[in-house]
């Protein structure tokens, strides 16, 4: 105690000590609490961007309502495959001749 102010009334001994496993458990829960804060935090600023962004390409020229609006019948047809596989000819260059090594003796 300084000059009759008052100050910590618990000393060695005495029963009015503070429970230190207590304050150790909720600084712990206090950090748990924190950590998982951040975590929703960065969870809902994450979808707020993608939201954002999909307004944005949603709205832009050339999408959603205001593009264009075909039906599949409309749309031009996909190209035709052959039936049978046609062979290809092999390219020119796997036509060279291997090149000779000279051979010294």
């Amino acid at each position: 105690m300084s000059f009759g102010q008052g100050g910590p009334s618990w000393g060695p001994g005495d029963s009015r000590t503070p429970d230190w496993a207590a304050l150790a458990e909720a600084s712990a829960a206090r950090g748990r609490r924190r950590k998982w804060l951040f975590i929703g935090g960065g969870a809902l600023a994450t979808a707020a961007v993608a939201a954002i962004v999909a307004t944005a390409v949603i709205t832009t020229d050339g999408g959603g309502a205001s593009g264009p609006q075909k039906s599949a019948s409309e749309l031009p047809a996909p190209p035709t495959c052959p039936r049978s596989p046609r062979r290809v000819p092999p390219s020119p260059r796997s036509h060279r001749r291997p090149l000779r090594t000279r051979r010294t003796t």
